[in-house]
């Protein structure tokens, strides 16, 4: 094992004995030696994180997963691919997403109040419901798939309709 090791996984409670060889956890994606800190690949198998509370989240290709009620505030999610993602009800709350994949993504009641999602795919994403008061969400691509809270007009707020760029 790299760095400091756990005696169990933090975010899904498998016992460490239970890592073989492999510096990270065989259900969640955990790297030993990081306690507090996930790290997520789609090529372990990762389909869950739900409810999860971590201080750091690198999310690389995770096409669809489930991280429905997580607490991600303020992580640094540049350029994550989180298509597909279920991430209705997590608090994203000033996170940073710009450049993020959000297509299909299930955003369904998500505090995402300032966070940044400039630049960010949001095509076919399903926000309604999100909070969303102080969110930059300049230059953020949407099509008529995209379900936006009632009070959020993305043309005022600086999001780019899908053919308009």
């Amino acid at each position: 094992m790299v760095g400091e090791q756990i005696h169990e996984c933090p975010i899904c409670g498998t016992r460490e004995s239970e890592f073989g060889e492999s510096a990270y956890c065989p259900r969640c994606g955990l790297r030993s030696g990081a306690p507090s800190h996930a790290v997520v690949f789609a090529d372990q198998g990762v389909g869950m994180l739900a409810h999860a509370k971590v201080d750091r989240l690198a999310l690389a290709y995770v096409r669809g997963i489930e991280l429905c009620g997580a607490f991600l505030a303020g992580m640094d999610l540049f350029h994550a691919n989180l298509a597909a993602a279920d991430l209705h009800g997590a608090d994203l709350g000033g996170a940073n997403l710009n450049n993020a994949d959000l297509r299909g993504a299930d955003l369904r009641g998500t505090n995402l109040s300032e966070t940044d999602l400039s630049d960010a795919d949001l095509r076919g994403a399903d926000l309604t419901d999100a909070q969303l008061r102080g969110a930059d969400l300049h230059g953020a691509l949407y099509n008529s798939d995209t379900h936006w809270p009632m009070d959020v007009d993305p043309r005022v707020a600086g999001a780019v309709a899908d053919g308009e760029t």
